[in-house]
C-alpha cells in the first residue's frame, strides 16, 4: 500500500508541476508504516499435517474428489517448503527447469495474472528472481518419480492439474484452500487422540494460512539453523536487506547461537 499511495504523490506532484491540478493534495495524506505482512511459520506439526492433507489418497466416496484434489498438490508443497519458491515461480517450472541429474531448479519464468485476471506465463519478478537452487536429494528422489508418471501433454509445465492441463491460480488456490482445511482436521484429530483439552482449536492457525507461508516456513528454518543470509537471499531472491527485515524474528535466536558459538574459545583464553 505505501509503494501505491508513494507512486501516486509522485504522480500527482508532477501533474501540478505542470499545472494541470492546483496542488498536489497526497501532502495531507498520512503514510502507513512500510511494514511486511503477518505471517505463519509453520511448526513440525502443522507441516506434517500439510504433508499428510495433501498425500494421494483414494478415501471414501463422499471425499474421493476431494482427496484427489489434494493429491495433486503433494508434491508442490513438498517442493515449495524444501525451496521457498513462490507460488507463482513453482507453477511457472518447466520440464527443463528441473535438473535432476544435479539436483538443481532453475527458475526463469512465473504463472501471474494479467490485467483481465487471466493466468499467464511471464518473467520473473525481478532479474534476481532469476536464479538456480538446490534441492535436497530427498526431494530430488519425490521429482523424479513425480515426472514419471506425469501424464504424456504438448505443455512443458511441470506441475499439472488432474486435468493434465496447467494449473490456473484460481482452481490452485481452491485445490490449496481444500488441503488445508484437511490438514486443519487431521491437527484436531491428533490432538483430540492426545486428550488435548484445547483440541478443537489445534489447526486454528491452518485454518487462515497462505501457500505463501510456506517460503516463509522454508527461510525461516534455514535462517535458525545458522545458513548464511546471503544464501538464503539468494535461494529466496531477494535482497539481504529484504530478508533481514522480513525475518527479523529470527536474529535473537541466531545472536544466541553466535555467542554459543564462540563461548568455547572464549572459556579457554579466560581460563
Amino acid at each position: 500500500m505505501r509503494k501505491h499511495l508513494v507512486f501516486v504523490g509522485a504522480a500527482m506532484e508532477a501533474t501540478a508541476a505542470q499545472h494541470l491540478i492546483a496542488k498536489n493534495q497526497m501532502h495531507h495524506v498520512e503514510l502507513p508504516d512500510d511494514e511486511p505482512p503477518p505471517f505463519h511459520v509453520h511448526s513440525p506439526s502443522k507441516q506434517a499435517a500439510l504433508f499428510a492433507a495433501a498425500a494421494p489418497g483414494d478415501g471414501d466416496e463422499a471425499e474421493r474428489h476431494k482427496r484427489r484434489n489434494e493429491g495433486s498438490l503433494h508434491v508442490p508443497v513438498v517442493l515449495d517448503l524444501a525451496t521457498g519458491l513462490r507460488r507463482g515461480e513453482l507453477l511457472g517450472l518447466r520440464v527443463t527447469d528441473v535438473d535432476l541429474a544435479r539436483s538443481r531448479l532453475h527458475v526463469r519464468q512465473a504463472l501471474r495474472k494479467d490485467e483481465k485476471g487471466r493466468s499467464t506465463i511471464g518473467l520473473c519478478k525481478s532479474p534476481r528472481s532469476r536464479r538456480t537452487i538446490v534441492i535436497p536429494q530427498s526431494v530430488t528422489a519425490l521429482l523424479a518419480k513425480h515426472a514419471e508418471k506425469r501424464p504424456p501433454t504438448r505443455s512443458q509445465i511441470f506441475f499439472l492439474s488432474l486435468a493434465g492441463t496447467p494449473f490456473a491460480l484460481n482452481g490452485f488456490e481452491s485445490s490449496w484452500a481444500k488441503l488445508r482445511d484437511r490438514a486443519a482436521k487431521i491437527m484436531r484429530k491428533d490432538a483430540k487422540a492426545l486428550h488435548d483439552p484445547y483440541w478443537q482449536h489445534a489447526g486454528d492457525e491452518l485454518a487462515g494460512a497462505r501457500f505463501h507461508d510456506l517460503r516463509h516456513t522454508h527461510a525461516t528454518e534455514l535462517l535458525r539453523a545458522g545458513v548464511h543470509i546471503k544464501v538464503v537471499a539468494e535461494r529466496l531472491g531477494d535482497r539481504e536487506t529484504t530478508v533481514m527485515q522480513t525475518y527479523s524474528h529470527v536474529l535473537p535466536d541466531m545472536q544466541e547461537t553466535a555467542a554459543a558459538a564462540i563461548e568455547p574459545m572464549m572459556r579457554e583464553l579466560l581460563s
